[in-house]
């Protein structure tokens, strides 16, 4: 690999369970009479990493089939339209200018890090928080569809990318016997059907809590019923799988966020993670720390709860639907 930075690399993967954005990261080896040999890592080092944000229109392309890395600079699309003659405007990123960015239907940008995390969450949280201040100056919508990174020494690499999630069968559940659902159920429907739509994490992550908190009330509403008309009231303690093995996802590194909710009890996880969603993200305090969409932290917080709050959240419908 000559140029490694100029190569276009591509590998068939199974698409994931349901919409979702996955990162992979490519380590490329060289012989032992090149001087990069035994300097690659998946972690990478210190140096400069080039960083590209791939800008598209929210609901246009936003998760893929597919992505050919080496070529996302290609692929960018906008609402932001430049003045006649400017095709690219230069940025510089922080108050010292030590960072200097482009932008046209992409944002790049060449950083100085540590390592190839710290380069990905520096270089996201300049270039997101100035496309946010676009957004609301140009008095329009702004979206990264994904990015990818490449070390200039070594060309080592990583793409992150929303990716379709797998087509699945047609089906109508037995145990509700008809394609009209109960109107008891269709508000719980209709919020998880606007989890598994939503390209926001922050979004999906409230839609599965608002299943969960929908739940816990109908089962309130059920029980007070029972005891009304002399009947036993019903309270299920229900729990995570005690095996990793268990957990019904196809991806491992998906499955392997559950990993630390193995054999707890829904009750005690859903407190776990009710701070991250009542208090950092349904409400906005500006004078404490709340979770936004242009820090990679707080993005990464949120996509390590969406599969178990998704998860917890078709459980306990079952449950409230086996037993009315």
């Amino acid at each position: 690999m000559a140029d490694p930075i100029s190569e276009a690399l591509t590998q068939k993967v199974p698409r994931p369970d349901y919409n979702v954005r996955e990162g992979w990261i490519v380590v490329p080896k060289f012989p032992p009479s090149d001087s990069r040999h035994g300097k690659t890592s998946p972690d990478g080092g210190t140096g400069v990493y080039q960083v590209t944000f791939v800008l598209g229109i929210p609901g246009k392309n936003v998760f893929r089939e597919h992505v050919v890395m080496g070529q996302t600079h290609l692929e960018g699309d906008s609402l932001l339209l430049f003045p006649n003659k400017v095709e690219t405007f230069e940025v510089r990123v922080d108050d010292r200018g030590s960072a200097i960015g482009h932008i046209t239907s992409t944002a790049t940008m060449r950083i100085q890090a540590n390592s190839l995390i710290k380069a990905e969450e520096t270089a996201y949280d300049m270039t997101a928080g100035f496309l946010s201040y676009l957004s609301y100056d140009s008095d329009v919508a702004v979206e990264i569809t994904g990015y990818e990174i490449v070390e200039e020494s070594t060309g080592t690499r990583k793409a992150v990318f929303g990716m379709l999630g797998k087509m699945k069968i047609f089906a109508i559940d037995d145990a509700i016997g008809s394609l009209v659902s109960h109107n008891s159920y269709r508000h719980l429907f209709a919020a998880y059907r606007e989890g598994m739509n939503a390209t926001n994490v922050f979004y999906q992550a409230l839609n599965f809590s608002k299943v969960i908190e929908g739940c816990r009330k109908l089962r309130e509403r059920k029980n007070t019923e029972a005891k009304n008309s002399g009947r036993r009231p019903f309270t299920p303690s229900l729990a995570m799988p005690a095996q990793l093995d268990e957990i019904p996802i196809v991806l491992d590194s998906i499955r392997e966020l559950f990993r630390p909710f193995l054999g707890r009890k829904f009750s005690s996880i859903v407190d776990h993670f009710r701070p991250l969603v009542r208090n950092a993200i349904a409400h906005l305090d500006p004078t404490q720390h709340v979770l936004d969409i242009d820090r990679f932290q707080d993005i990464q917080a949120c996509e390590r709860a969406i599969p178990i709050l998704r998860y917890i959240a078709r459980v306990l419908i079952r449950s409230e639907i086996d037993h009315p």
